[in-house]
């Protein structure tokens, strides 16, 4: 088996194959904080998430260790691998989703600074109904000069 520990590890002459095999192998969980740090530096060395702290990847997994079903003890690094990745794909993704959203905000927050500064004219919601006239800020209405 791959994860037996007589065997040393991989080197930069290592096939390919070899490496795909180990990842796609079963191996076992992690039982204890120190098979924790080498299991976790083995996974984020393959993962390759840029910018990632270690400490925030490592948070990352032992999270997805809780959520391993309770009769599984062994699990292809693979799984692991990709779940850190899609979880930084997930993070960047909510990112850019909360700045689109903050973005939308600020500029509806403006439209509607300038509408109510006459800035902008409000559009019309029904064609065809009469909208109320607008009024100046002492309450008045704003007659239209008809030439009179």
């Amino acid at each position: 088996m791959f994860w037996d520990k007589k065997k040393p590890a991989n080197t930069k002459f290592t096939s390919k194959e070899t490496i795909v095999n180990q990842i796609n192998e079963p191996r076992p969980l992690p039982m204890n904080s120190d098979e924790f740090h080498i299991w976790a530096k083995r996974i984020i060395s393959g993962a390759l998430v840029p910018r990632a702290t270690v400490e925030s990847q490592k948070w990352v997994l032992a999270n997805l260790l809780l959520h391993v079903d309770s009769t599984q003890s062994f699990k292809p690094d693979a799984f692991f691998i990709h779940s850190l990745r899609k979880n930084a794909v997930n993070e960047t993704a909510i990112f850019v989703r909360d700045q689109i959203h903050k973005e939308q905000k600020a500029r509806k927050e403006k439209e509607e600074q300038e509408r109510k500064l006459h800035l902008v004219e409000a559009p019309i919601l029904n064609p065809g109904v009469v909208e109320p006239q607008p009024t100046v800020k002492d309450g008045s209405q704003v007659l239209a000069d008809k030439g009179v």
